[in-house]
């Protein structure tokens, strides 16, 4: 999914973390930063990154660092061509499971 068109934009990285007693885990929420804010709509699916922008709204990251900070990861949300494909370089899943709202990728990785 990395591609030379995908590489240089800029994704925007946010990391949440969640304590559930001795243990910790950490989510970090992808998107790439031209989709932040905008409500992708599909039949009855809807992802509104405009309501939820908080969620994904954070440091502006390259590729390379966004697969570096995917590496930490213990659960992970990306949506945009780049996040997905920074979350593809991390983790080598195979891209045809990917979901699509209005052509963009939405992926979801949860480690149990």
């Amino acid at each position: 999914m990395a591609t030379t068109k995908t590489l240089g934009k800029k994704i925007s990285a946010k990391t949440h973390l969640k304590g559930y007693g001795a243990l910790q885990t950490r989510m970090v929420a992808l998107c790439d930063a031209e989709l932040l804010g905008k409500v992708l709509k599909q039949g009855e699916v809807v992802l509104d990154l405009k309501s939820y922008e908080h969620f994904y709204s954070g440091e502006k990251l390259t590729h390379g660092q966004a697969v570096a900070l995917l590496k930490s990861a213990d659960n992970v949300n990306a949506v945009g061509e780049a996040a997905v494909g920074a979350a593809q370089s991390a983790f080598k899943f195979d891209a045809t499971k990917v979901k699509r709202v209005q052509g963009v990728p939405h992926m979801q990785i949860y480690k149990l």
